[in-house]
Formats: C-alpha cells, structure tokens, sequence
C-alpha cells in the first residue's frame, strides 16, 4: 500500500515522528483545515531531486501511438505570464499538405514551466467549440515539463474550414512569488488515409488494425475503396477519377435516397456534419462561469431542419469553493461551529441541461484533483487521473428532434446543482445532417424524467460527527425521425446513483470522504419497419473515490503537519452492438496515494507523496495495461504490457 510508513524517502521519516510525538501534546481545534484544500508546491531544494522532470497522465495509448503524423501544423506558442482575463487567439487554416479526408486528428498541447507557480486551467476552442480541458503541472525550481495529445476526429466537420479562430485561455500570474511564466505549444497532426499502410506517407508499421479501428463499421467494399485512394482522385490506369468525399461512398445514393442494403451504423459512426458552441463569446474565454445554482447560462440556437440526430458534449471543471465539492459538508456544519467558510451545500453535484426550460438530461462529473489538490508532492511526476485531459460527457438529443425542427429558436441552457463559486462549463452540440432531403420530420414518443431524488442525513457535535448524502434519478426518452435511411425510432435510458460519506473525528483534525458514483446509459436506436435493424449502445461507470486526511499543528510558528491518503479511479464499460456486429471495451485506471506535507498558509514546505496507478484497458484490436509507481518526483517501476496475456484479462 502506498501510506506515509511505505514511503520510500526513509531519511525524513525520523523528522515526521517527530512532529507527530510534538503536536500529540499540543491539541488544538482546526476547524476545517482537515478538509481536502489547494496548496503551492514550494519545497527546497534540498527535498528536491535536482534534475529537469516530465510529468504525465496515464491513460490509454491513442491508436495513432506508433505512427508518424502525415502532417505537423503548428498553431500556437507563447509564453503564458500575467495573462489572467486575456484570452490568446490565432487563425486556423487546415493544412493544405494534408488535405481532407482524414483517418484522424490529433491535438497536441505541450507545457513547460519552472519556478514557483499554480497550477492552472486551460481550455482550447475553435471557433468557439471546445477541443481540449486541461491543467498545467505545479513546478519545481529546477522545471518541469508535459505533453497532452487527445484525437479531435470526431471534429472533422469544423477541421476542414479555413479562416477560423482558435482561442487558448490560460489565466497565468507572475510576480515575486509566482515566478513561473507557462511555456505553450499546440499543434494539430493530421493522419492521412495511407498513413498506416503506405511507407511513404510516413507509416512506422505500427498497428495493423488502424483502419479497422477507425472505421469499424464500414462496409467491407466501402473499406477497400478508401484503402485504394479512388477518394483522392489517384491516378488508376492512367485516368484521373473525380475526388470523391467519404460520405459519396458511405451514403450509397439511389435516386435522392439510401440503397436498401445500406446500414444504419455508417451514418452514425461518422463525425457530425455540424458543430454547434455551447458557449461564451470568448470575451473572458468560452466557458460560463458559474457561480451557484440560480446562475443558469444559456445559449439561443437555431437546429437545421435536416438534422436526423442530435448529441450535446458537455465539458466542465471545477474550481474556488467547490474544487472539492465531494468533500463539501452542509452548510448547517460551518454555522454550528462558527466558521467563515464558504465550502457547504453538501457534496452532491451534477451538471444539468435543460432545451427551453425543458429538462432533458444531467452529467455526474468525475473528481478530477489538480496538480495542487491535497498533497502536491502526489502528483509529481504522475498527475492525478484527469488532470491533463479532463474527461467530458455526451447526452443523446435525438429523442427532442420532435421540437427541435420547428424553424424556431431554442435556448440550451446549463447549471450545476448547489454549486458554490465557482464551475467553468460548456458544451458543443453534434449534429447529424441528412445529405438528400432539406427537412425531415420527427416527433416525440415518450418523456419520463422524475425528480431527482436526493437524501442527506447529518448528525454533527461541535467540530465531530458524519454526513451522508444519497441521489439518484432514472429518466426515459424517446422518439421518432424519418430521413432518407427510414424512418428509426431512438430510445434513451439514464441512470445513475451517487453515494457520499464524510466524517469528521478527533475535533475535527482528521476527515474521511467516501463517494462512489455510478451511471448507466443505454441508447437504442431501430428502424419502425425493419424491427430487426437495431443498434444498441451501453456504458455503464463507475467513479469510487477515498480520502483520508489528518492534519494536527506543525513543529514552527503557524505550521501544519497533513498525512493524506488518497484512492481515486474510474471504471468503465461499453458496447455497441448491430446486427452480425459487436464492439466493446472496459477500462479500469485507479490510483492510490499517500504521503505528508508541512505547509504553512497553503505552502507546502516539506514532505512526501507516493503514487501507485494500475490501468488496464481492452477493445477489439488493442490490449493494454500500465503499472507505474511514483515517489516524490521519481518514477521507482514503470511496467507495460501492450498485449493480452491471456483471455481472461
């Protein structure tokens, strides 16, 4: 087990019993300073390893791993100082080396920074639609560096305009104490068609299976097509053929309509034909900050009348007062002990959507820790699950199309249940555009939404005590949309139960958090005349968090000493399933940590962290599994298995 007595750093284990036997005879009342807070990674030299450090993420290695780009463009570099309300902005223009299609795109953001400095957030838009969430790393005085790479294919429809404008916001500040400016990097690599199997495109070999993994459910003929080039127009038998776009193979056009024979996965497992932003003008970055629960944030959008299917992408994060909210006690807790802070609302908090007023669907928001939550020294050189890449969450509107079509304006709106200051959120709305008909007509069959049900129990003396909050909600949607592929009727399943503990001992000096969320989505998606033509998609997570903090007065003037313990992860499964067709994968990342800091006024100043992370992910073409060990800016193992080594994985 990662803990304070497994740490690695044997020399300052003496110093830590130390202070403990020192405060045992020293008890004082801490009030909340036991709960998960933020702190400033300032350790001396001295407790530092005295080399330049990479940090990174675990997760998943992206299909395109192995393989060399067909086409670098570079978008931004910059160094990030006192940037705060100051959003920086350059043009977009697809590369004209690497032209559309595309078998996939890669966003890649690097960072660089020394010195002292916050760690910070980050958000990437074009023209408005989010592309990338992330954090930066907390340094060390000797610097640290870090690479995000996440595949924006699905984007596709928004990659190939020209003129846009791609909008980095990193609010930043530099001074005597922070004085660390941020170095940036964002690139955009693009992945030809023949990047996997032609040598010259720049193939490495690398996964043999990259086509089929990108279009795993393309007609086989469909498929051979592409790998020949005919969409490019290449020259075969010394005629030129007309550029063709993927969709002129993948629609199969008769007679303004589909053939029968082809399939209703080739329309949906493509990207969206439109990209709608959720989102601010860009003024103060593209999110809406919110800042409680009234303060809803909406967006007035127009739907296309061809549109045949409809998914909101919702990106959040959360920051100030509810950075931990799974660790938030009621309110009802600060006013019994007399204690300012603005912590409360209990720990239950879901992002809410709602179309004209209309409720019509809800994220449960993974507990993402920054590079400064808790214990800095965690999170070096292995950041916390979701740092770097901070996860988002789809909700199918397909089901609403009935009223989305009507030529009229809506209002998108978006809220965080009893949020504190502050939530940054948006979201981008996919649609799918019928490519024969200039309208179609859908209609809703049924809406079942109950309220959220939701049981808090707390029982508090003084500073001691327990709270317990239990939620959950099952919603039902569905409905009807007839288009040139027929006419399909799409059901939407969501369910979800959260359950959070936190209990307080020792007047308050030590904190437990337990949480666990689960959900469970199922979209079915069928033909009304062909009852056999089915696609059904399942995912069920599962995000089990625990937190163990004790913090009791440090050895010098206004000092504290924290052991934290920290277990986080995320597991998941998914399906797709067709007729003679299924697809799925699971993945289990989870991390426990553990170690102890010296802080003064959320300074750490001495210390420890030691982080052990086990993923293991499995699809259809790929096995893969991780297990890497950290301790305090050192990485002791890192162990990969890029195979299956055996069926029971």
């Amino acid at each position: 087990m990662n803990s304070l007595l497994h740490s690695s750093s044997s020399p300052l284990l003496p110093l830590l019993f130390l202070f403990i036997l020192l405060t045992l005879s020293h008890p004082t009342t801490l009030s909340s300073s036991s709960l998960p807070d933020h702190f400033i990674n300032a350790v001396p030299s001295p407790f530092r390893h005295d080399f330049y450090t990479e940090y990174f993420e675990i997760a998943p290695p992206l299909p395109t791993q192995s393989l060399i780009p067909s086409h670098t463009l570079p978008l931004l570099k910059y160094d990030f100082k006192n940037t705060t309300g100051f959003p920086v902005t350059v043009p977009y223009w697809p590369p004209i080396e690497c032209l559309s299609p595309w078998l996939s795109v890669v966003l890649q953001f690097r960072g660089a920074v020394k010195g002292v400095q916050d760690d910070r957030i980050v958000g990437i838009w074009l023209e408005g639609v989010e592309l990338l969430r992330t954090s930066t790393a907390q340094p060390t005085e000797t610097g640290v560096y870090w690479k995000v790479e996440k595949d924006v294919t699905k984007y596709n429809s928004l990659l190939t305009r020209s003129n846009l404008t791609l909008t980095v916001m990193l609010e930043n500040t530099v001074n005597q104490f922070f004085t660390g400016f941020i170095h940036v990097e964002v690139s955009m690599l693009f992945y030809g068609l023949w990047s996997s199997t032609n040598p010259a495109q720049g193939a490495t070999g690398g996964d043999s299976k990259f086509n089929r993994k990108l279009m795993n459910f393309v007609d086989e003929d469909v498929k051979l097509e592409l790998v020949k080039g005919e969409d490019k127009g290449v020259v075969s038998d010394g005629v030129e053929k007309e550029k063709k776009k993927p969709e002129e193979f993948l629609s199969k056009q008769r007679n303004g309509k589909l053939e029968s024979g082809s399939k209703l996965e080739i329309f949906y497992d493509r990207p969206a034909d439109l990209i709608i932003p959720i989102s601010d003008d860009g003024g103060m970055g593209c999110w809406f900050k919110i800042v409680n629960e009234s303060n809803v944030h909406s967006k007035e959008i127009q739907v296309p009348q061809n549109t045949y299917k409809a998914v909101i992408e919702i990106y959040v994060s959360a920051h100030g007062d509810d950075e931990f909210w799974y660790s938030n006690p009621p309110t009802s807790y600060f006013e019994l002990n007399n204690l300012t802070s603005k912590r409360g609302n209990g720990a239950f908090r879901q992002v809410f959507v709602t179309i004209d007023d209309l409720f019509v669907g809800s994220a449960h928001p993974f507990p993402v820790i920054y590079s400064g939550g808790i214990n800095p020294l965690l999170w070096e050189p292995i950041v916390g699950i979701g740092a770097f890449d901070l996860p988002t969450y789809d909700l199918e509107l397909t089901p609403f199309l009935g009223f989305l079509l009507d030529g009229s304006t809506h209002f998108i709106r978006l809220g965080v249940t009893d949020a504190n200051s502050y939530w940054l959120v948006n979201a981008n709305l996919h649609l799918w555009l019928d490519p024969f008909l200039p309208t179609v007509t859908a209609g809703s069959i049924r809406y079942r939404a109950p309220d959220l049900r939701v049981k808090r129990e707390a029982e508090f003396k003084l500073l001691d005590g327990k709270c317990e909050v239990e939620a959950e909600r099952k919603t039902q949607f569905s409905g009807w949309v007839s288009y040139s592929a027929g006419n399909y009727t799409t059901q939407v399943e969501y369910e979800f139960e959260f359950e959070n503990s936190i209990e307080f001992r020792n007047q308050g000096q030590n904190t437990e958090v337990e949480q666990n969320i689960k959900t469970r989505t199922e979209v079915q998606t069928e033909d009304r005349n062909k009852h056999h033509s089915r696609t059904t998609s399942r995912i069920k997570t599962r995000y089990p968090l625990r937190i163990r903090i004790s913090t009791t007065p440090g050895l010098a003037f206004q000092t504290f000493l924290s052991i934290t313990n920290v277990s986080n992860g995320i597991e998941s499964r998914s399906s797709v399933s067709q007729p003679h067709k299924r697809m799925s994968s699971t993945l289990s990342n989870s991390q426990v940590s553990g170690g102890w800091i010296v802080s003064r006024d959320h300074i750490v100043l001495s210390g420890t962290g030691n982080t052990h992370q086990n993923l293991r992910y499995r699809d259809e073409n790929r096995c893969y599994s991780q297990i890497v060990v950290g301790d305090t800016g050192l990485i002791l193992e890192n162990v990969v298995i890029p195979f299956c080594a055996t069926n029971s994985y």
